[in-house]
């Protein structure tokens, strides 16, 4: 299954989107009509990884505006109401993230503040319990297979994080991208031991989003195949996931691709680098654009719009 995309400024693109037709079929001819639940914001594009599979341009060799101050990101939050997510690049990097999210707490004490981390810094037990009492909601936590992860010491910190968080009572919203399907096999172990503090997976097959292309295509239908779920999914906020039930847990299945709102999915709003706004698996592939300088007056123009 192809998706084929047209665009005055950028010329002509072909995206591999499925390798099962009939999968994709029944997860698309369906209504979607969720919004969407949270407003990702990244703090800073800086990271202190280098991940090979990064999907929000993290560290990149193009130049971003200056990083947005305390102040003005406290102005963006307040413009939005309901949940919000701190991402990045790593927002741990900002020194003064206890203080963005007391702010945001502050603003709305209704609305669930979380960050989207790798959990390097979470290691540390006394910063996972200073961003608690910040008013931290939960942790949206990248934690992969070793296999996957750039080095053992990168596994291991992520792991006491996850540690951390269930010590100090703080849930945990767990991400795992996988470049292979064994990759999965070890989630059953992790979940075993902290699966009281995981509230929600996010199981997501690696997209060339980063520097580097994986060497083999993953989409959704070859993970719930591998998982034996072939009858057994319920429809995601979109055609590119759905869910299934492994492990006692409710897991959200993953493959993205760019450009998508021409399939009209539904995602997480998501603030990109000329402070338009715009689907966020979309928003990445525009700052790509934007930063690289091609059509940068035509997206102004737009509003952010391809």
């Amino acid at each position: 299954m192809y998706l084929y995309l047209k665009c005055g400024a950028h010329g002509s693109f072909r995206e591999q989107v499925e390798r099962d037709p009939a999968s994709f079929r029944k997860r698309y001819e369906r209504k979607y009509e969720k919004g969407p639940a949270h407003f990702v914001l990244p703090v800073t594009y800086r990271c202190n990884l280098k991940c090979s599979n990064c999907y929000t341009l993290s560290n990149w060799m193009k130049s971003f505006p200056p990083e947005r101050t305390l102040g003005r990101l406290s102005e963006i939050i307040k413009m939005r109401a309901g949940n919000v997510m701190l991402a990045g690049g790593e927002p741990t990097v900002r020194e003064d993230l206890p203080l963005l999210i007391r702010t945001a707490k502050e603003q709305d004490p209704k609305r669930k503040v979380s960050i989207a981390t790798n959990g390097q810094k979470l290691r540390s037990i006394e910063y996972v319990k200073e961003l608690k009492e910040s008013g931290l909601d939960f942790v949206f936590l990248s934690h992969n297979d070793r296999q996957y992860e750039i080095s053992d010491e990168v596994f291991l910190n992520k792991t006491a994080a996850l540690e951390n968080c269930r010590k100090v009572g703080l849930p945990v919203w767990l991400s795992r991208t996988i470049d292979d399907l064994s990759q999965i096999d070890s989630l059953e172990e992790l979940l075993e031991k902290y699966g009281r503090r995981v509230f929600n997976v996010t199981l997501r097959a690696a997209k060339p989003f980063g520097p580097v292309t994986p060497a083999r295509q993953l989409f959704v239908s070859d993970i719930v195949t591998y998982l034996g779920r072939e009858r057994e999914w319920t429809p995601g906020r979109g055609p590119f996931n759905c869910y299934v039930r492994l492990w006692g847990k409710l897991v959200k299945i993953c493959s993205w691709v760019y450009d998508v709102k021409r399939l009209d999915p539904i995602d997480d709003d998501y603030l990109i680098s000329n402070d338009a706004i715009v689907p966020f698996h979309r928003g990445t592939k525009m700052d790509e654009t934007i930063l690289s300088g091609r059509g940068l007056q035509s997206e102004r123009a737009t509003g952010g719009r391809l």
